[in-house]
């Protein structure tokens, strides 16, 4: 039996149960209320004043001590019979509703990464399809306890999986990961106008993701970087025309100016700094090599293939061109098995980012096959 946040869930030979029961916050809340009800009750009892308000809070406590106190929920896949419920109870479910798994064609984790809502501090696992609303099976403050249950709710109802706004994984490429041959597929063609360069030689692929240039957000932060900048220039000049070079004045009003200056500089550095970053991509048999260049020195990062989990292109907020703090736009995820992500070329179009990360999946599954090959000769 494992857990995801508040939740437990178990595969009991056609169902996959996910189950809520009050804790020991909430039954702890649960008894107080009951208490607190009872003795509203006992007093309006005893001293046979009936009156309004008391009765009020005690029937008022009594139902939230009965929901925190033994409230629960409960969400049944079962693949005998294609259904999938909820049911909901005091102490065992009773109430029930259900619908066809066929109405459902992937199993979706959202990452706080990607979802700016007001519950953003969890990862939401729910089931998604083309025709109704999600359906939220349990949520988590720690992602690989999501991931963990999303995959076996794929695994257990034959859905795809999809891990934000990335593509959807079939369950034979989810199987055993990039490590699995299976999960290789034929790269398809690159999108015209594709920028993106793959080559292929020595046995290294190289893919070469090229600077963005000023497209996108790059150009609104870079513009709103000068018109910072120009605003505390020209306020500057204003005050010494106007005050006949009161320095006084100027001085005072200095740290002032600074404010606006400083964010506009900011601004103007990280468009400048985005719209000349490439990454140069290397897939070799122990794994990726991954070089950031456009500002300062190059930043190599190296990546085991043991560690890989997936190369996905998602939506995201963090590093974002756009100057608007909840913008997202995709990135060409690489995600390790201990959760934590490699995120890169940021400001290139959708299209060529998904084209580059299939090489990069394909030529990692064909490295785990030559892998495998050597061992079996070993």
């Amino acid at each position: 039996m494992k857990t995801c946040g508040g939740n437990r869930w178990w595969i009991k030979q056609a169902a996959l149960f996910i189950r809520r029961e009050s804790g020991t916050k909430e039954l702890l809340i649960g008894i107080a209320c009951l208490l607190v009800s009872a003795g509203l009750g006992l007093y309006a009892v005893d001293t046979r004043e009936w009156n309004a308000r008391v009765l009020i809070w005690a029937w008022i406590l009594l139902c939230l001590g009965l929901h925190s106190a033994l409230s629960v929920s409960e969400a049944t896949l079962d693949t005998g019979s294609g259904q999938v419920s909820w049911a909901w109870g005091l102490g065992v479910p009773f109430f029930r509703r259900t619908r066809p798994l066929t109405a459902f064609d992937r199993v979706q984790v959202t990452t706080p990464a990607h979802d700016l809502s007001a519950k953003a501090m969890h990862c939401v696992v729910q089931l998604v399809g083309e025709g109704g609303a999600p359906e939220v099976l349990s949520r988590s403050t720690v992602r690989d306890e999501a991931l963990t249950l999303a995959e076996a709710v794929a695994r257990h109802a034959r859905l795809g999986l999809q891990v934000d706004g990335g593509r959807v994984r079939s369950d034979e490429a989810r199987g055993a990961g990039l490590e699995d041959g299976s999960a290789s597929v034929e790269p398809s063609l690159p999108p015209p106008g594709c920028r993106v360069q793959v080559r292929e030689e020595e046995g290294r692929l190289e893919v070469l993701l090229p600077a963005p240039g000023w497209k996108g957000g790059y150009l609104s932060r870079g513009l709103l970087g000068f018109a910072l900048m120009g605003f505390a220039l020209a306020l500057c000049g204003l005050i010494v025309v106007r005050s006949r070079v009161s320095w006084s004045l100027l001085a005072r009003m200095t740290p002032f100016m600074l404010v606006p200056f400083g964010f506009g500089v900011a601004h103007l550095r990280r468009a400048l700094v985005g719209v000349r970053t490439t990454w140069h991509v290397t897939v070799t048999l122990s794994g990726l090599e991954v070089v950031r260049a456009g500002s300062g020195a190059p930043q190599t990062t190296r990546v085991s293939a043991l560690v890989i989990r997936d190369v996905d292109v998602r939506e995201f907020s963090e590093g974002a061109p756009g100057v608007s703090p909840l913008a997202t736009c995709p990135m060409l995820v690489i995600d390790r098995q201990d959760g934590e992500k490699l995120v890169l070329g940021v400001g290139l179009p959708r299209g060529e980012l998904e084209w580059a990360a299939a090489r990069l999946r394909e030529a990692l599954a064909g490295r785990a096959e030559v892998r495998r090959a050597q061992a079996h000769v070993g």
